[in-house]
């Protein structure tokens, strides 16, 4: 009678009867889903990255052991380079300039480095652009199985930084002055057509940084309004902690901190930071000829564009008087509040200030 209890509560109890149930419940689910299963599927662009076949799946399977073993070997350490910026006009010439000098001397393959991909206008993993997603998932080695340059504007979360620090890979952390950032934001969603709405019946711009209210973005509106809705609604403080998180929590020997500023202004060092950073020497006289083209072919396609707005009867980069001290008060309460404030100062000393000031009205 023991015996048969024991039987009974190992091999027939309810818990164990429930689960052979619904295995032969999937099983018989997957046989007659097979025909669907096999041929190709449409689907929706936010989940278009995950696999909607067998044979897809098959092939994800394999890849997955592939990174999985790529992973423990450190493979991506020197293959992989995460470009961090603030969404801008201007963010993409960094990824440019980063995958040019990643890519070598020439334009050479490095240890495996497939410099094709590397030159390709995207550089982003296929969950991120659709999901208006910055943040970084182990997964995105996927989409650069041989290395690369991802641009992202992901913040220094915990989860972030957890990644960074699981693929052991290199990362570049692009600053810009906050007033300049302010402008770029105007720029990218009052005269984009591209404007993801989402939230609240729609009110609200799905901005990576900050949300942002979509009616502050109507070009019949005073340029000087939509910056004051940027300064004091909340995008500036946003900017500004993203900016001192990543200078407070990166790890110093993985990553590197340049100003946007400086690809303007003093190309050449900039550009031989960088090559330090990745390769330990300065870029040869082509290597660098061809990153400060870069830089200057992308800096006159942004003057052509303003150009033409300013022809609009808009004013670009315009700050007013009353623009300047809210933008003030609002970084100066920041910096009373922020601990790590030093090192923000250390490389913007004017960061108070606006530059690009007009007068009221």
């Amino acid at each position: 009678m023991t015996m048969a209890n024991d039987i009974r509560s190992k091999y027939l109890s309810r818990r164990t009867v429930k689960g052979i149930i619904y295995r032969m419940k999937r099983t018989a689910l997957l046989a007659s889903e097979t025909p669907r299963l096999l041929s190709p599927v449409k689907a929706i662009p936010e989940i278009r990255h995950l696999p909607f076949s067998i044979s897809r799946s098959i092939g994800n399977v394999i890849d997955n052991r592939q990174v999985d073993r790529k992973l423990r070997l450190k493979f991506f350490s020197d293959k992989l380079v995460v470009v961090l910026t603030l969404p801008s006009p201007e963010a993409n010439i960094s990824g440019a300039c980063v995958s040019h000098i990643l890519a070598g001397p020439g334009n050479d393959p490095l240890s495996g480095l497939d410099t094709s991909q590397q030159f390709e206008e995207n550089r982003h993993p296929g969950y991120m652009l659709n999901n208006a997603d910055a943040d970084l998932r182990p997964e995105m080695v996927h989409d650069f199985p041989r290395g690369g340059v991802v641009d992202s504007h992901a913040s220094a979360t915990g989860k972030n930084l957890r990644v960074l620090d699981l693929l052991k890979i290199k990362y570049v952390v692009v600053l810009s002055h906050p007033e300049h950032q302010l402008v770029a934001a105007i720029h990218k969603y009052l005269y984009s057509s591209a404007k993801p709405y989402a939230g609240n019946a729609g009110k609200f711009i799905l901005d990576t940084v900050f949300p942002l209210e979509k009616h502050a973005f109507n070009c019949n509106r005073p340029l000087n309004d939509n910056l004051e809705y940027l300064v004091s609604g909340g995008y500036l403080g946003s900017v500004l902690s993203w900016m001192s998180d990543w200078l407070q929590f990166r790890d110093a020997e993985r990553s590197l901190v340049i100003k946007q500023e400086d690809l303007k202004t003093d190309r050449s060092d900039c550009l031989n930071r960088i090559c330090q950073f990745l390769h330990g020497t300065n870029l040869d006289e082509r290597g660098l000829s061809v990153g400060t083209d870069l830089v200057q072919q992308h800096a006159d396609g942004l003057r052509r564009v303003q150009t033409e707005r300013k022809h609009e009867g808009n004013h670009w980069g315009y700050y007013s008087n009353e623009n300047s001290a809210s933008y003030k008060r609002v970084v100066t309460e920041f910096l009373q509040l922020q601990p790590n404030r030093k090192s923000l100062l250390e490389l913007y000393p004017n960061l108070s200030q606006v530059s690009n000031q007009g007068s009221s009205g």
